[in-house]
């Protein structure tokens, strides 16, 4: 290994608007490339590894002739990018499997703490060495034709770490998840409530409900289906299209239906009830008091014809029922009014609103 090398990253913040690299100099001489800092972990997705002097020497060590060219040629630079995570170094026990991506980034792995996770991983990687058959110590960097921010999901998930730092986009959390079983994995084996990769598929329910329900019903992870599921009340049933409900399944899409179904019945139940009578009074007796009965059925009216079913909340049914008081002279009326929307809401939120399994 040479020794003389300076080599330099520059952090590429893919997250910054004007998308222009901060620089970070490392300024290593006597260092080879598995010395990288680690504090480059806390970055956000990829630095460019550059090298001067012997270059050449060095580069022919770490990306052998029987790889492809990618390293871009500058004079006699090498440029290569690097990911921030999976770096030359990050384990202690060094590197023996290099995976470039289709965009070019690089990535470092031992093959035996992978191994202890899936044996069937690493051979699945060696199907895309450009010298089949040649095993991992002749497979020099393996392309895969999947993007730096999938596979940075991908091998996160595999690792049980945390892919969080990086800000992964819903569309790639997906992509990585469907790519496991490519792998020789189940994705439910290693998407579990207790590994990191799972809250991060959670944390983006709210925004993406559907998609991560749909993700979670097509590989079987029936603990994110059902976290997933408290955000789709508000779906609307019908814009599910053929190949949506081929994705989700029969199982889980039964489950969804129900879910809608049950809370339909639950809310039309709710407000059958109308408010209770107060002891008449010379100015408001049982006939005055028909008026308020007449209200809360126009209000359930209202409720269950023609608002959206996104709309039915405690809420809404507020928004609903409350100025109805306003046409009610006795204070009683409004009291037993305000009694009964009171109780509603409290039972509105006491509904299940996730699916059963």
């Amino acid at each position: 290994m040479v020794s003389t090398s300076l080599f330099s990253a520059n952090l590429i913040n893919h997250f910054s608007p004007s998308h222009d690299p901060s620089s970070v100099d490392l300024h290593r001489r006597d260092t080879a490339p598995d010395a990288i800092a680690p504090a480059l972990l806390n970055s956000n997705h990829i630095f460019t590894l550059t090298g001067t002097s012997d270059i050449s020497e060095l580069a022919h060590d770490y990306y052998p002739s029987t790889t492809p060219n990618l390293n871009t040629n500058e004079g006699d630079v090498r440029i290569a990018s690097v990911s921030t995570s999976f770096y030359p170094g990050w384990q202690s026990s060094g590197s023996d499997l290099v995976i470039s991506s289709s965009d070019r980034v690089l990535f470092y792995f031992t093959s035996c703490t992978i191994n202890q996770v899936s044996s069937a991983i690493v051979p699945s990687i060696l199907r895309f060495s450009v010298v089949p058959g040649g095993g991992i110590e002749k497979a020099g960097i393996i392309p895969v034709p999947t993007s730096a921010a999938v596979l940075n999901i991908v091998f996160h998930t595999i690792y049980g770490t945390s892919c969080a730092q990086n800000f992964p986009s819903t569309d790639d959390l997906v992509r990585a998840v469907d790519a496991l079983p490519n792998l020789g994995v189940r994705a439910g084996a290693l998407v579990r409530p207790d590994t990191p990769t799972f809250s991060v598929l959670q944390s983006h329910a709210p925004v993406r409900p559907m998609d991560i329900y749909a993700l979670a019903a097509h590989h079987d992870i029936v603990e994110l289906a059902i976290a997933s599921s408290t955000h789709l009340l508000s779906f609307p049933l019908y814009k599910i299209g053929d190949e949506l409900s081929v994705r989700i399944g029969a199982t889980y899409l039964k489950r969804l239906f129900h879910l809608h179904m049950r809370w339909k019945d639950s809310v039309k139940y709710l407000l059958q009830k109308i408010p209770p009578l107060h002891s008449p009074r010379r100015s408001c007796g049982f006939e005055d008091q028909e008026k308020v009965a007449r209200m809360w059925a126009l209000g359930t009216t209202l409720i269950i014809g023609e608002l959206d079913w996104s709309e039915i909340s405690p809420r809404g049914i507020k928004n609903v029922y409350e100025p109805l008081s306003d046409n009610l002279p006795c204070s009683d009326c409004q009291e037993m009014l305000k009694k009964r929307i009171q109780e509603v809401v409290t039972e509105l939120v006491a509904i299940k609103t996730m699916i059963e399994v």
